[in-house]
């Protein structure tokens, strides 16, 4: 590897690498290269060549057995046949036009990130049948995307953020038939309208291109493997038709829409919703299958909660400092940890093996009774109750779970306040999902719940109370409910190594992870939303 700063080029002979027969990898970044390359080593693999001083490759570089091109160019002249060539990124680069696809048969990756210069990509890359990953985002003088994309068969992720024809592109996408017998590109388009769209995508990007709900398709079901789609910061008032035909999408992002107003019923797969920063946004319904499946709530320990089916409370989300209208009582998920809260007096006495106490502290010993003596120790559940001193005051989730007998102590600080009506007192249930060796028969458990004077708004702690959650065997229990919530990464008996304090303490607090937040209805709909909420 070399390399230098832009504004000091280090200048080297082309037949100074003559010797270096086994070299596979190179980066010359910011080099100047004189001299012929006919002695440049042949079996290069992977080529950086960035701040190259030539507009173009040099004839005489030998390129036959590159697998990986990296290169800033202002010239891209049709190439060669490059056989091997698999990535071609050209990213930053000053590229008017690329053509020349018919040379790149095995090119697998096709980068031509923010090329602000790019106006016309060549429709001959409707003859890449290996291309999986096509990055277009930030071409912002790409007028027209090809529509030659649309006959690839292996495309998996497609972006076209900030891209100018990315509306063009789905424009045309609503008119299929005509653009399939035009003589022009009839060429490279497939010949039903089934099969227009990418059938492979599973990603799709279309941030920031001033698209309309009128700028999509009606039906997007021939994208019948798209999981992810982002269509942030458009002008979109609701959620598009499209997207309803997306049998299985799994994460949808609209954040930073301005104009977005209503999110109705999209696909009962969706996993993760974004709606951050929709300051517009009144309403999000969610089909009934949505709900919580009443499986996950008997394996929460959750067994009758039938009673807050039609009770709506003031949800507020802290680190999006926006405030909600009443909302059907929800479960909140993050860290292997499910949250919920409702209006009540008392902690309810239909929790499994409970044991309660007066204020905000409770411990026990772990004493496994006799009915589950075959069993392991799934997780426990913790409730309180928050009654008030005054008006105008929030009640929000902060506890400290501590085992004593293996000096470990993990402090939960929720991100969701609920703001309760006059008379009302708030009953918090949370259920923490340890691993199996997270808790065992006989350990000392301590819970706290914590008062902290500048966040408890006048909040103060009535009774609190702890029940152990046994795991039913495999006889009773064939499928776990809650095996996708054990699949992540950052939850209770996974990996925490980065929310663990120089004490040796778990901080589990949202503002640290990217993600990992999942809410879910435990009634059939949602009827109205005001605030930013992410469903998994």
């Amino acid at each position: 590897m070399l390399s230098s700063s832009r504004c000091k080029k280090v200048e080297l002979r082309a037949d100074a690498l003559r010797k270096m027969d086994k070299l596979k990898l190179l980066q010359l970044n910011n080099v100047k290269m004189d001299g012929s390359y006919k002695n440049f080593p042949k079996g290069l693999r992977w080529l950086s060549m960035h701040g190259f001083h030539s507009n173009v490759i040099p004839s005489d570089l030998p390129m036959e057995n590159l697998v990986a091109l990296d290169m800033s160019l202002q010239l891209w002249k049709k190439p060669k046949v490059l056989g091997s060539l698999k990535i071609l990124n050209m990213s930053y680069c000053k590229l008017v036009r690329v053509e020349g696809f018919s040379g790149l048969p095995a090119l697998e990756r096709l980068i031509l990130k923010s090329s602000e210069s790019l106006v016309h990509v060549c429709e001959s890359i409707g003859g890449c049948d290996c291309l999986v990953i096509i990055d277009l985002s930030q071409c912002s003088k790409l007028n027209n995307v090809p529509i030659g994309i649309s006959k690839l068969k292996n495309v998996r992720s497609l972006s076209l953020d900030g891209c100018l024809g990315a509306s063009e592109f789905l424009m045309r996408m609503k008119d299929m038939e005509s653009y399939a017998s035009s003589s022009s590109v009839g060429e490279f388009l497939p010949k039903t309208p089934k099969s227009f769209l990418l059938p492979s995508l599973v990603t799709l990007s279309l941030v920031g291109n001033n698209l309309s709900n009128e700028s999509f398709p009606k039906d997007f079901s021939s994208m019948s493997m798209l999981k992810e789609l982002y269509l942030s910061k458009n002008p979109i008032d609701s959620l598009p038709d499209c997207v309803r035909s997306l049998s299985r999408l799994e994460v949808l992002n609209v954040g930073d829409c301005w104009m977005l107003k209503s999110v109705l019923c999209p696909p009962p797969t969706i996993k993760y919703l974004s709606t951050e920063k929709c300051f517009s946004l009144i309403k999000i319904t969610f089909p009934q299958e949505m709900s919580t499946p009443p499986a996950i709530l008997c394996s929460l320990g959750w067994t009758n909660l039938q009673h807050v089916k039609d009770q709506k409370m003031q949800i507020w989300d802290a680190y999006k400092l926006s405030f909600s209208n009443k909302l059907p009582v929800q479960m909140f998920s993050e860290f292997g940890i499910f949250s919920t809260c409702f209006p009540g007096k008392a902690v309810p006495d239909w929790l499994p093996h409970i044991h309660k106490s007066k204020g905000s502290s409770i411990s026990i010993s772990i004493a496994m009774p006799s009915s589950s003596m075959n069993k392991t120790i799934q997780g426990i559940n913790i409730c309180f109750v928050h009654t008030f001193t005054h008006t105008g005051k929030l009640s929000w989730l902060k506890i400290k779970v501590e085992n004593v007998t293996t000096n470990h102590t993990w402090i939960y600080y929720g991100h969701i306040f609920t703001l309760p009506e006059t008379d009302e007192d708030v009953v918090w249930l949370s259920h923490w999902m340890f691993g199996e060796n997270e808790i065992k028969n006989g350990d000392e458990i301590c819970v706290t719940i914590l008062e902290d004077p500048l966040r408890n708004y006048g909040a103060m702690v009535r009774e609190c109370a702890i029940s152990t959650v046994y795991n039913k065997t495999d006889k009773e229990n064939k499928e776990d409910p809650l095996s996708y919530y054990k699949s992540w990464k950052h939850i209770l008996g996974g990996d925490l190594s980065a929310f663990q304090l120089d004490s040796g303490d778990y901080l589990l607090e949202r503002k640290v992870m990217a993600n990992g937040i999942s809410y879910c209805s435990l009634t059939s709909n949602i009827d109205e939303l005001a605030d930013h909420e992410r469903l998994y």
